[in-house]
């Protein structure tokens, strides 16, 4: 094998790993261009420069003509949502009580947060409280069951 050969392989094969290590669709176009490339160098009659035009041209052409359409697919397919923002909409117990001097702490998935309302008010332990958001590292929740009137 001609070492172009090895060359475009060698180029592949990063692009490859490249990809695998981002998955965010940065260079796997490249890697479309380094296999034509490499296929190209077989033959002892294409100069080497007319394998890195086409590899250029390809790699070009696929990222501009198809990353749109498979970012699009992508996204489709997942969730979109990260962790903290699978925590929003779900409804847990006060375990500390807080104030609008203090934070009041929440369990959430196992892990303790602090807790607060939007208007600032008093979580007693018990209070049954959805989250609404998540700033930073704490949680703003409103009050769905308040044991101080429940009772």
């Amino acid at each position: 094998m001609p070492i172009m050969f090895w060359i475009w392989l060698g180029i592949t094969i990063v692009a490859v790993i490249v990809e695998l290590g981002t998955q965010d669709l940065s260079s796997i176009w490249f890697a479309g261009g380094g296999i034509v490339a490499m296929l190209m160098s077989i033959s002892p009659k294409v100069p080497w420069w007319a394998s890195l035009i086409v590899f250029l041209g390809l790699s070009l052409a696929l990222l501009l003509s198809l990353r749109k359409i498979t970012k699009k697919y992508l996204n489709k397919n997942s969730e979109g949502n990260t962790n903290l923002e699978l925590l929003v909409g779900k409804e847990v117990h006060v375990t500390q009580p807080g104030n609008y001097d203090s934070l009041a702490t929440v369990k959430v998935n196992g892990l303790n947060w602090g807790a607060k309302t939007e208007k600032g008010e008093e979580l007693v332990v018990g209070d049954l409280v959805k989250v609404l958001s998540v700033q930073g590292n704490k949680l703003i929740v409103e009050k769905i069951i308040d044991t101080k009137t429940s009772d």
